[in-house]
């Protein structure tokens, strides 16, 4: 059993690799949904969303206009569209920001996800050891793998995997995890 250390740009590494695996699940389903619609379908769902929210703007038009046409109401329309406009540009930047953050806060934890650790490969499952501490994890936990020239990425679910460095593993180990896991479409 050989010990090693994930670094924190193996941890990036990994994060890049898990948000290609997501947005790569995502277009195939969205071509899977695609091919099940018809030509027509296609062409009418976005003709809709365009007429639904023009009809919103007429209404919303007419509604202010026969109001009261000398007060204010086009510059509270024009105010209120300008509003809406920075909050949710704002929203983006905040949600962007949370999640950069997030992922700085993940790689500057106490040192236990950067603590030295090691890895037993058997026939059962995965046991990592790390910290004192050890997990078992039967090969019906995990649904795929991808791997490069220097480590496996091991997919629990489409947004987490655990990476084990191949240097660390004997040839019969990663022949285990390469008959257990499937190997995950890019």
């Amino acid at each position: 059993m050989q010990t090693f250390t994930l670094t924190r740009s193996d941890y990036v590494l990994a994060h890049e690799r898990t948000t290609a695996h997501l947005r790569a699940l995502a277009s195939r389903r969205r071509a899977a949904s695609a091919a099940g619609q018809g030509t027509v379908r296609k062409a009418l769902v976005p003709l809709a969303k365009v007429a639904a929210w023009l009809l919103v703007f007429a209404v919303t038009w007419v509604f202010l206009q026969t109001r009261d046409p000398g007060s204010r109401a086009m510059g509270y329309m024009v105010c209120a569209a300008i509003t809406a406009a920075v909050t949710l540009v704002l929203a983006y930047v905040a949600g962007v920001a949370m999640t950069r953050r997030q992922l700085q806060e993940q790689l500057s934890d106490d040192g236990s996800t950067l603590s030295p650790q090691s890895v037993v490969v058997s026939e059962s499952g995965i046991e990592q050891h790390a910290k004192g501490a050890f997990s078992r994890l039967d090969w019906a936990f995990f649904i795929a793998r991808q791997e490069d020239e220097a480590m496996f990425y091991l997919f629990v679910e489409p947004g987490m995997c655990m990476m084990v460095p191949k240097a660390v593993l004997p040839p019969e180990a990663r022949a285990l995890i390469a008959r257990h896991l499937p190997l995950a479409a890019t």
